[in-house]
């Protein structure tokens, strides 16, 4: 029972995982909202968060 007392369940472990996309993936995103972004220039911001969303 003395192991499960010096446990501190509220500290972190020291180890991270970094979770990326892929960078294909990210090219692809990027590319999508560019295009939305192009086919909406004269659209007001509003407009554009709309249609990224």
């Amino acid at each position: 029972m003395e192991f499960a007392k010096s446990i501190d369940m509220k500290k972190p472990k020291g180890l991270k995982t970094p979770i990326k996309p892929s960078s294909k993936s990210m090219i692809t995103h990027y590319r999508k909202l560019a295009e939305i972004c192009d086919l909406h220039t004269s659209a007001s911001a509003q407009t554009l968060i709309a249609r990224v969303c």
